[in-house]
């Protein structure tokens, strides 16, 4: 009995341990698979909320963006840039446009390309249904041009950085029409005026990912009616999805599968009438038991763009060899329960935790839109049906100075402070921009200048966009401010310096002759006409030589200010280039104009400038026309001045010549005819001489030899060798003559027999040599450099030929051929005189040249005029973003010099480096540099 009674004792025992130990097991297991199930519902919820957040935020910038697409191009393209960049999981973005069968014209057929922001194939049906290209319907009979069907054409603008460079390269220019489902998506966003989504292929065999599909119209209005949308389509845009890039937990997409539909009926749950949008197998099991269980299953639906969707997700149950075993034993040592409690709370807490994580993730995606259109560099505005303000961003803020806070609710024109010009005007027309303004149903753009509280002025750029429902009616406005205060002030002190003699701020000879040419185009046969004065100061160069160019300067600010105050407020009084200048007097007659000059010769009689206790009777010649525009044309008039002041001049100085109208019929020019004996005598008898400059460095922050100096040729006088003329003096009439390019021969053929002749230590030298007009004209004066090169042994990259600015401008083609053929010999090319003519800047792209040398009137005074320096450091500053070196001339003061250095120029040339030697003085002046 005792015996019975410890065996059934035992047996209780050991029957109670196994119970325990199989409860224990089969507890353990079911609280494992619950524990499984809770995880796996708590993921499926994150997993289902991130598709369903990133479906939200898709459909919300593709919204965005057809509601902006009309407002300024670099504004749209820029905000959709920064979206993308902010989301992994948007893999590209395009922009297509819509041809419809009325728009295939046979001029589109025969383009081989359509022109959206990139260059997409136009592509349409043939008969059987088949793409053809433009280039292959000139010879496959398409179908008539009214059978034809849309055929929208991708544009491909930006791809997220997930995309690689050969994606990139495959998308370009593809046909969404050539996707049938894609197609379809298409002409349902058409029609329905919301965001379409669908999955497809773009052509490339690696992706099969989702499209959002968002149009847009013509006019930027959505039509009314239903059957109209499609064929007012414009364009739209596309943004493809790629869910394997949500950011999820990469643990948990291993072990969960994933299906996403698109529900085409009203059941959601009703496999035939749905389309699969994303999905992802569940992986094989490796957890014990999960062949035995049925695997964990959750599915729920959503909408977004009022489509319906479903997300199924599963994940195989069991439990694996290690947790098996574990339990196992910790079953049989009896301390399961502790243990799984422990685990049980763990686990919990994990959850929560990375429930939590999740949520907040989903938030700051939804906040980084709006942070993103807070912190863009343009004010954006917007507004309610009746143009109440309902959001104003932190640019807005700035630009209006107010709170936007403060301004929510008020009426959006009343924080605008405007001006009607950069003088600071108030608005003569406020209803302008009034209530009704800001209603519109179409898209305004225009610029306008607003007021700071300071009173500073601000220009900027308004569009006005009209926000539409899917409706198509209009729900209320974006306002988009774009300052472009610094544009304007550019475009008016370059329109300024463009018409204005820098040093006086008289017109400059292009504001001149484009006076003097209206009067021409506006000639009228019975008018009382015209007269041009043309004044050539006598003296002026004993003043510059005796006093310097500064004393030269005041001289000519001093006479600007006198001749300025003597002619009538309607005259217009010119600074031609040195010491010459001229009145246009309008609607005169001859004994008017006449009374005009002799008034300023009185006052050149009386005139004596002082300048560091030395006086100067500085007098002019004055040269007098009277003419009729309608009788005689521009350069005649011109002309017939030139010869009267050269007459009034040679005439004994300080005299008025009126221009009569025996000179009018008269073919000589008297002023040419004195230089033209001397300039034939002087080519004849080899006599000219060159000169040379160095031109220094200024790279390294101070001077230092670059071995680069520049040839200037001087023209001995035939009575009396030491005496020489500059070109100033003889090279007006050695064009006049055509004998500017045998003049430029000479110096050539001088210059080389130089070169050659120079020791070996010198070959790193580099000789800077100017071209005429002439020259680059001649067809056969490359052929005469070509053999001088030869004859001397000369190599081409000791040469540099520098071409003035007007030269170029006057025969831009002959130029661009020229200095392509001396490049192509090795030789540098500089263009001269750079900053005389503006208008420069838009012809520099087309040329290529090594050097770009300032104008001397802007860099002599550069350290005492800050307009100079203004124009100096926007000069240098497009050198270098065009790639070319920059050289300031004539600079001659020390002060100008540390600026220009300071403003970052390359070279410096003048007298602070060094005048002018003759070529016989270059060994001592070579070797002291």
């Amino acid at each position: 009995m005792i015996l019975y009674r410890g065996f059934t004792g035992k047996a209780a025992a050991v029957f109670c341990v196994a119970a325990i130990i199989f409860i224990g097991l089969y507890y353990s297991f079911v609280a494992s698979l619950n524990r499984q199930k809770q995880e796996f519902r708590a993921d499926a919820v994150a997993v289902s909320a991130s598709y369903r957040s990133a479906m939200d935020v898709v459909d919300g910038i593709a919204t965005s963006l057809s509601a902006l697409q009309i407002g300024r191009p670099e504004s749209q393209i820029s905000f959709a840039q920064k979206l993308i960049d902010s989301y992994p999981y948007l893999y590209g973005f395009g922009r297509f446009g819509s041809l419809h069968g009325s728009a295939l014209t046979d001029s589109v057929l025969n383009q081989s390309s359509y022109d959206i922001e990139g260059g997409s194939s136009v592509w349409w049906l043939d008969s059987t249904g088949t793409p053809v290209t433009a280039a292959q319907a000139l010879n496959a009979n398409p179908i008539a041009l009214e059978q034809r069907q849309l055929y929208p054409v991708t544009t491909y603008y930006q791809p997220s950085t997930v995309a690689s460079d050969r994606v990139q390269e495959d998308i370009k220019g593809y046909d969404l029409g050539s996707a049938s489902e894609l197609n379809r998506a298409v002409k349902s966003a058409a029609r329905l005026g919301k965001t379409e989504i669908v999955s497809g292929s773009v052509g490339r065999s690696d992706a099969n990912n989702v499209f959002a599909i968002r149009s847009f119209y013509r006019g930027g209005v959505m039509p009314h009616k239903f059957n109209e949308r499609l064929e007012a389509m414009a364009g739209g845009y596309w943004l493809e999805i790629n869910f394997n890039e949500l950011g999820l937990s990469p643990d948990l997409m291993q072990t969960i599968g994933i299906s996403l539909k698109l529900i085409d009926g009203e059941s959601e749950f009703l496999a035939d009438h749905s389309t699969v949008l994303h999905s992802r197998q569940m992986p094989e099991s490796e957890l014990l038991f999960s062949s035995w269980l049925d695997p964990n299953e959750w599915i729920s639906s959503f909408q977004v763009a009022d489509k319906t969707f479903t997300i199924s997700l599963s994940q195989n149950r069991g439990m694996t060899l290690e947790s098996f075993l574990a339990w196992l034993f910790a079953v049989a040592m009896l301390l399961s329960i502790v243990f799984a409690i422990v685990a049980l709370n763990t686990n919990r807490l994990k959850a929560v935790r990375k429930q939590r994580q999740q949520s907040r993730k989903l938030f700051l995606e939804q906040q980084r839109a709006a942070v993103t259109l807070l912190h863009i560099g343009d004010a954006v505005i917007s507004t309610d049906i009746d143009g109440n303000i309902q959001y104003a961003n932190k640019a807005a803020s700035e630009m209006l100075e107010v709170d936007a806070e403060e301004i929510i609710g008020s009426p959006v024109q009343s924080i605008f402070r405007a001006a009607s010009d950069l003088s600071q005007r108030v608005d003569d027309s406020p209803d302008r921009f009034g209530a009704d303004y800001y209603l519109s149903d179409q898209v305004i753009s225009s610029d306008r200048y607003l007021l700071g509280l300071d009173g500073h002025r601000v220009a900027v750029n308004e569009t006005v966009s009209p926000v539409h429902d899917a409706d198509g009616t209009r729900i209320g406005s974006v306002v988009v401010l774009r300052d472009v205060t610094a544009e304007k002030k550019l475009t008016e002190q370059l329109e300024h310096q463009i018409n204005h003699d820098p040093l006086t701020g008289l017109a400059n000879r292009l504001n001149f002759e484009k006076r003097m040419r209206a009067l021409f185009d506006e000639a009228v046969s019975d008018s009382a006409g015209h007269a041009l004065c043309q004044i050539d100061l006598d003296r002026f160069k004993q003043v510059n030589d005796t006093c310097g160019h500064a004393a030269g300067d005041e001289l000519l600010n001093e006479l600007s200010t006198a001749l300025s105050e003597r002619t009538r407020s309607e005259d217009l009084l010119a600074r031609l280039g040195g010491d010459e200048f001229a009145v246009v007097i309008e609607n005169c007659d001859l004994d008017a104009a006449r009374s005009l000059a002799n008034r300023l010769h009185r006052f050149f009689n009386n005139y004596h400038f002082e300048y560091d206790d030395k006086v100067f009777p500085v007098r002019g010649s004055i040269g007098l026309v009277h003419f009729d525009p309608s009788v005689v044309d521009f350069t005649a008039v011109t002309s017939a001045a030139d010869a009267a002041c050269y007459k009034a001049k040679h005439g004994g100085r300080n005299n008025v010549y009126v221009y009569s109208e025996d000179d009018w019929s008269a073919t000589d020019n008297d002023a040419g005819e004195n230089w033209l004996p001397k300039l034939e005598q002087a080519i004849r008898s080899d006599g000219f001489v060159v000169h040379l400059q160095p031109i220094v460095s200024a790279q390294s922050g101070q001077l230092a030899p670059t071995g680069l100096h520049e040839c200037f040729v001087r023209m001995k006088d035939p009575d009396d060798d030491t005496n020489l003329y500059y070109p100033a003096h003889f090279m007006k009439s050695a064009q006049r003559f055509g004998l500017a390019a045998d003049i430029d021969r000479r110096v050539i053929t001088s210059t080389f027999e130089f070169i050659a002749a120079l020791p070996q230590s010198y070959a790193a030298q580099c000789f800077s040599i100017n071209l005429s007009a002439a020259s680059i004209e001649q067809e056969d004066f490359m052929g005469f450099l070509e053999n001088q090169l030869l004859r001397h042994s000369i190599s081409g990259s000791r040469l540099c030929f520098e071409l003035t600015e007007e030269t170029v401008l006057n025969n831009f083609d002959a130029a661009k051929t020229a200095i392509k053929k001396l490049r192509m010999r090795g030789c540098k090319v500089a263009l001269d005189d750079f900053g005389a003519g503006v208008s420069a800047l838009a012809t520099l792209r087309g040329l290529k040249i090594d050097f770009l040398k300032i104008d001397g009137q802007f860099t002599m005074h550069v350290d005492r005029s800050s307009a100079d320096e203004c124009l100096v450091r926007s000069i240098n500053r497009f050198a270098k973003e065009m790639g070319f070196r920059t050289i300031a001339e004539k600079v001659e003061s020390q002060s100008a010099c540390d600026l220009l250095v300071e403003i970052g120029v390359d070279y410096i040339q003048g007298y602070v480096a060094g005048r002018p030697e003759p070529m016989s003085n270059y060994f001592r002046y070579a070797d002291a540099a």
